[in-house]
């Protein structure tokens, strides 16, 4: 979940197991060391692998399941233990939860071959699933249920010469509430929209290419790191705190669980109290991005340094390279993603343990 802010800125699965270990920091200066353990979540069955895509403040974790060699993605929600269903099967439906708000109210993505439009958006609440047109999952959840993504439209051009594609097609903002969408291309002018605050305060980018923060009416650019023409305001949270990508790519975006390959110039920022400091100089990257910070200005990313490239939490002032924590190497895990965190600073995504894909969950514990 993404959420709210106070100012604006100025310019048990049948698999699941636990393990903790002491995590390695890039530098220590706090007084308590940070413990942090993993929890596999597991799979409805053994033929299935998992993948965690969201996790709200109580701690329940959205996702999906999919069996090895097949198509079709089942969606489920994690609690207590328990990873249950979140929908009847549909035989041709892929369904793929994204974001899960502390009202347990989920977005995400489905494919319908049925559909004309093949599937898109949609929202999840209280056994009540609904489309939300076509285009890409939503990017944003307010715990208001306010949701904002982008949508794909298609229309027919009588006027496409023969041979050509006959449709034109349109990328528009979008913001959801209450089964009414607001088109915030044509409201506000917004190219994109990627996070949504319990305010209703809104991040994404701008037509000249540049992130950009919305609230009450008034649109504010967030400009570049110095040497840089473009950026994209990826998340925002309560204290109006902003998390992206700054670079010299004009096509810079972002989606989740999309195998991003950034240009070396891409560089994570984080956004607070009117200045843009350079997340990817601090933490010594060859090239970075940041795509979550938590109410705690903890910030979640992905970064390459030296040939590797690997997820990161930055909080504290430290950056903690989480494709090397011990306790993954401990329990075996390899290959691991992440792509979410609550204000705890859980954090949930996939790695492969012992041959299968799983969901995982990570749980930071100060004081060791």
């Amino acid at each position: 979940m993404l959420a709210s802010a106070s100012a604006a800125p100025q310019m048990n699965a049948a698999d699941a197991d636990a393990t903790s270990i002491p995590t390695a920091r890039a530098s220590s200066t706090s007084a308590t060391p940070l413990t942090w353990s993993v929890t596999n979540l597991g799979a409805f069955n053994d033929e299935e692998n998992s993948v965690a895509t969201g996790i709200n403040n109580a701690g329940k974790i959205v996702g999906f399941a999919i069996k090895v060699g097949a198509y079709y993605h089942r969606p489920f929600i994690y609690a207590n233990g328990i990873m249950a269903p979140m929908l009847s099967p549909v035989q041709d439906y892929s369904i793929q939860p994204a974001l899960i708000n502390d009202g347990d109210m989920v977005v995400g993505y489905t494919y319908e071959p049925r559909a004309q439009d093949g599937g898109g958006p949609f929202i999840y609440s209280q056994g009540t699933y609904a489309r939300l047109g076509g285009g890409k999952e939503p990017s944003g959840l307010n715990d208001a249920g306010k949701a904002v993504g982008n949508l794909v439209s298609r229309t027919l051009n009588p006027a496409a010469p023969a041979g050509t594609n006959p449709f034109i097609t349109r990328f528009n903002a979008y913001l959801y509430f209450n089964g009414a969408m607001t088109d915030l291309t044509a409201a506000i002018g917004a190219l994109s929209a990627y996070d949504i605050n319990n305010q209703g305060d809104i991040v994404g980018k701008m037509p000249d290419k540049k992130g950009y923060f919305y609230r009450n009416g008034q649109v504010q650019g967030l400009g570049a790191l110095p040497g840089d023409q473009y950026s994209l305001a990826i998340s925002i949270n309560d204290k109006a705190e902003i998390v992206g990508v700054s670079a010299n790519d004009e096509s810079i975006e972002f989606s989740r669980r999309s195998d991003i390959n950034p240009t070396s110039g891409w560089r994570a920022f984080l956004y607070q109290n009117g200045a843009m400091t350079d997340l990817n100089e601090a933490g010594g990257f060859a090239k970075s991005y940041a795509f979550m910070v938590n109410n705690r200005g903890h910030v979640l990313g992905e970064a390459w340094k030296e040939g590797h490239r690997f997820h990161y939490v930055y909080r504290d002032g430290e950056f903690i390279n989480l494709s090397d924590l011990p306790a993954l190497k401990t329990a075996g895990w390899t290959a691991v993603k992440f792509y979410d965190m609550n204000d705890a600073g859980k954090i949930v995504g996939e790695g492969v343990i012992g041959g299968k894909v799983r969901a995982l969950l990570l749980t930071p514990k100060e004081g060791g």
